[in-house]
């Protein structure tokens, strides 16, 4: 898969990462980014009883490996 371009230039997944963390942060102090204000509005949502969110939530949480009975 070729990496995506801007103006001719290849553009590097990281730098792609880091422009989607800047816009998805956008308006948010950095203090408060320091203060895990991301990770509380996440933890905050999870009582929320509404499917979108727990999708959105299931996307967002790293594999968790199942538990196999033998």
């Amino acid at each position: 898969m070729k990496a995506p371009s801007v103006g001719g230039t290849e553009v590097p997944a990281d730098a792609r990462r880091v422009t989607a963390c800047l816009k998805a942060c956008e308006g948010i102090p950095t203090e408060r980014l320091e203060d895990g204000v991301i990770l509380r509005l996440v933890a905050a949502c999870i009582h929320v009883d509404d499917p979108e969110i727990r999708e959105i939530l299931e996307e967002l949480s790293p594999m968790r490996p199942r538990l196999v009975r033998r």
